[in-house]
């Protein structure tokens, strides 16, 4: 059957530290339980939970296909989100790195669609999604992902809003204010939201 997976791939492991991740992408997170790298990269991810994966130099997210579709990226780092089945064999490409160079498409049975930004370097070697979607992961992680060890620890987590995180992280830090500094409260994101599902962009 192939790949069928989704997600966001970071070039910064944030310390292994899930608040720092949700302060970078503007997320709520919310662990649900400790799961291996195996069950975490699966093929499908369904729909409402995501799955973390902090390597010793990045971030590996897995979440359902459609999230790919207008989904915010964090700043001053390199990152990779990308929608890839192989069963539909269509994918989403969208590469942000450090300097904010910006490159999108989707890609189906019919070619690409929805360009935007210039070619980066590896499409030349990579011209279609399929290969050049792989690359791009080994690229932003700086190391090859099928090299992890299948049992390494991941999360299975759910999203909820930012301002019920923010509440939640002011809570834990009035708790802790004793004995521990306050982390800094991340600033108010700008939320998006996918209008359509993202196989409806082949249709």
């Amino acid at each position: 059957m192939g790949f069928n997976i989704a997600g966001i791939v970071i070039n910064n492991n944030y310390d292994k530290d899930i608040s720092k991740l949700a302060t970078a992408l503007t997320w709520g997170i919310e662990v649900q339980e400790e799961i291996t790298f195996e069950e975490a990269s699966k093929n499908w991810t369904p729909d409402g939970q995501f799955n973390v994966y902090f390597s010793e130099k990045g971030t590996m997210i897995f979440f359902p296909h459609d999230w790919a579709v207008d989904q915010n990226q964090p700043q001053g780092v390199k990152s990779l989100c990308y929608a890839y089945s192989a069963t539909a064999m269509t994918f989403i490409f969208s590469y942000l790195d450090e300097r904010g160079n910006y490159r999108f498409f989707l890609e189906g049975e019919n070619g690409r669609q929805l360009e935007e930004g210039e070619p980066i370097e590896q499409e030349k070697a990579f011209p279609t999604a399929d290969g050049l979607i792989f690359e791009m992961i080994d690229v932003v992680l700086d190391e090859n992902w099928h090299d992890y060890d299948f049992g390494d620890k991941a999360y299975k987590c759910k999203k909820i809003p930012y301002s019920e995180y923010k509440t939640k992280l002011s809570a834990t830090s009035i708790k802790e204010k004793v004995t521990s500094p306050i982390a800094p409260i991340p600033t108010d994101p700008t939320t998006k939201l996918v209008q359509k599902k993202w196989w409806e962009f082949w249709k």
